[in-house]
């Protein structure tokens, strides 16, 4: 398993952090951070459906939208 450093949470032009309404939004902030690559496997990943979560949506569900639990 390739390890992620996925950094602080992204900024928006005027310097303050990006706010997901939903999980989804965060996938071209976590490409360009870690790269198009499974976190599983690490092979190269060029049609990345989804972004996964360090602890699951059903069993942590406040933690669905925030930078931390995505990988």
């Amino acid at each position: 398993m390739r390890p992620v450093n996925r950094g602080g949470i992204p900024k928006k032009e005027d310097g303050t952090d990006k706010v997901y309404t939903h999980y989804r939004q965060a996938k071209d902030d976590l490409i360009e951070r870690l790269g198009s690559f499974c976190s599983y496997c690490e092979m190269n990943v060029e049609n990345q459906t989804d972004v996964e979560h360090v602890s699951p949506k059903s069993k942590n569900p406040t933690l669905e939208k925030e930078w931390s639990s995505f990988y």
